[in-house]
């Protein structure tokens, strides 16, 4: 299937906040989030709408962090 060029890939993403637009309310810069993006989420930097996003919580933000640094949990 030929794409027009220039082309960006993928659409899911997970990352930190580097920062939020106005009148976004419960998220922050700083907060582990997973979620879509309307194109180009690989990339450094990927922009989305708020609805696109959901915050990583609790133990799934442990797991997640141990997962992007490549290592294993020890124990539980």
């Amino acid at each position: 299937m030929p794409l027009p060029l220039p082309v960006v890939i993928g659409s899911d993403t997970a990352g930190t906040v580097l920062e939020v637009g106005d009148g976004i309310e419960n998220l922050a810069a700083g907060d582990p989030v997973a979620g879509f993006a309307d194109s180009g989420a690989v990339a450094a930097v990927a922009v989305t709408r708020r609805e696109c996003l959901t915050k990583i919580r609790g133990s799934a933000r442990r797991r997640w962090r141990v997962r992007r640094r490549g290592s294993r949990r020890r124990g539980r």
